[in-house]
């Protein structure tokens, strides 16, 4: 059955808690991204992922899974998609799909990366709990920028390092926001037009939107502010990347607690914070949030003086 859905908009943190879930509790099913686009393909595969460096689909491989492969298939394959993405905005466009789950005899962790809508719903039907991890924005639109192997993406790489060796802090600043704003490829990776798409639709934002980092911010604040205002029900828990990375051991504790499940300090020392803490950026995002008429939004969920942690006082 469904013990845990462990959930976060994309380059947040959530693969980072995968595996130590998974590694922590080696008797209990954790299944990997159940709602990707190219689940079986990447399943077949049987390779690590070009973004992660590891094969993070071994219990799709299992007899649990196995036994219910075809039908899994079957109803996976006529989920509701958004564009290229599959984001469910109520249970049943995927309750077929973790019905198979919930009856496992084995407890199981999902990490569907895609159930920010849907979350409460969820934990209610399952009778089961979420957690749902939030990092700032300035990380998420790098990571989502600058790691994945996109076409031209050492070239951007070695751009970004000569722009902001000759200029600093203000060349940074417009190569983040000015510049890489303009490339549509950066957006794409992680289904950034099809998200945007999905959010201007049903809240009434702008669907013509051109700029990447205008929608990516829409995005990343729909999809956290609608996880906080489900986390309200009790069965629910927002944490915050930096939080955790800065204090892994005592967050580890905390989501164990919660959970049910173990999350084993020993895999602390294998968190290594990545945070850029320039203020100079904060002040950016924050003002194009702003203009976005996001930031009220944001500073219920996540204010901006909290995105660093205790990260600058540290160093």
């Amino acid at each position: 059955m469904i013990k845990l859905i462990f959930n976060g908009y994309y380059r947040s943190g959530t693969t980072m808690m995968y595996k130590i879930l998974k590694k922590s509790n080696p008797k209990t099913d954790c299944f990997y991204e159940p709602l990707h686009p190219n689940l079986f393909n990447e399943i077949t595969k049987g390779t690590a992922t070009s973004l992660h460096k590891f094969y993070p689909w071994s219990d799709y491989n299992e007899s649990n899974f196995k036994s219910v492969s075809k039908r899994y298939r079957l109803v996976h394959s006529k989920l509701k998609k958004t564009g290229d993405d599959i984001i469910p905005t109520n249970l049943q466009e995927i309750r077929p799909l973790f019905d198979l789950f919930q009856n496992f005899k084995k407890d199981v962790v999902l990490q569907p990366n895609r159930c920010h809508l849907v979350l409460k719903e969820a934990t209610s039907n399952y009778n089961c709990k979420f957690v749902h991890i939030v990092r700032n924005p300035i990380n998420v639109w790098l990571s989502q920028t600058l790691t994945p192997p996109i076409r031209n993406r050492d070239r951007l790489r070695k751009t970004y390092g000569f722009v902001t060796s000759l200029f600093g802090k203000t060349g940074k600043k417009y190569f983040l926001m000015k510049y890489l704003p303009k490339n549509k490829e950066v957006g794409n990776f992680f289904f950034g037009d099809s998200d945007y798409k999905l959010i201007a639709n049903k809240f009434n934002r702008p669907i013509n939107e051109k700029n990447q980092l205008s929608k990516m911010l829409t995005v990343w604040t729909y999809f956290n502010y609608q996880a906080f205002v489900q986390a309200s029900n009790g069965n629910g828990m927002i944490v915050f990347y930096e939080d955790i990375v800065l204090e892994p051991e005592k967050w580890l504790k905390i989501i164990s607690n919660f959970s049910g499940l173990k999350l084993d300090k020993k895999y602390a020392k294998n968190i290594l914070p990545k945070i850029d803490s320039d203020k100079n950026l904060r002040q950016g995002f924050v003002k194009k949030l702003k203009e976005l008429e996001l930031i009220d939004m944001v500073k219920e969920f996540y204010p901006p003086e909290n995105w660093f942690g205790n990260f600058v006082e540290k160093n």
